[in-house]
């Protein structure tokens, strides 16, 4: 479970990194087109201004001239188009770019959570493994009084035993048997 947090974390920062190398590279060609178009519009209007000095000195080419005219129009309309359409793109890689970024900040704002509550958890623990020692600790000094008062309730025991032994043994030396003791009376 340690290592497998850390994998994922890498595995969703390469997530971002070439999801973000990929809107770039969009964003670059995007930008690139626009460029194009804009140098196409400006080549466009400069033939156009041309022509319209050529017309007031050739009017045996008027006709000619006007249909050159249309097609500028017509290319001019559609280079307009494609860079209308090009700056709704751009906008919506804009937006989707301010998205990923939200989505990024959120992202490192849960995992700052997740790694304060570990925090937290690690102290935890550390605190009831250090309460649990503690408690080792003094019942183990308890045990070796206990197993002290029994060691000394044995060499009690046995010296007490020691000496009833020695004083039966005293007393024994010291009353002389009776007669008939070992006899019975009753009879």
């Amino acid at each position: 479970m340690n290592r497998t947090l850390p994998l994922l974390n890498l595995v969703g920062v390469l997530c971002l990194v070439v999801l973000s190398a990929f809107q770039w590279g969009a964003h670059r060609r995007t930008q690139g087109e626009a460029t194009h178009a804009e140098a196409e519009r400006v080549l466009l209007s400069a033939k156009f201004q041309e022509q319209a000095r050529a017309m007031t000195g050739l009017a045996s080419d008027l006709e000619g001239f006007r249909e050159q005219y249309r097609a500028a129009s017509q290319l001019a309309r559609e280079c307009e188009l494609k860079t209308r359409d090009r700056d709704r793109e751009m906008a919506r890689l804009t937006l989707d770019c301010a998205q990923l970024r939200e989505s990024l900040t959120n992202w490192m704002a849960a995992v700052a959570i997740r790694d304060d509550r570990l925090s937290e958890l690690t102290a935890q623990v550390q605190s009831v493994a250090l309460a649990r020692n503690e408690a080792v600790e003094r019942f183990n000094a308890l045990a070796g009084q206990y197993n002290t008062l029994v060691q000394a309730l044995d060499e009690a025991r046995t010296r007490i035993s020691a000496m009833v032994t020695n004083a039966t043994a005293v007393g024994a030396a010291i009353v002389p048997p009776k007669p008939g003791a070992g006899t019975d009376q009753r009879k």
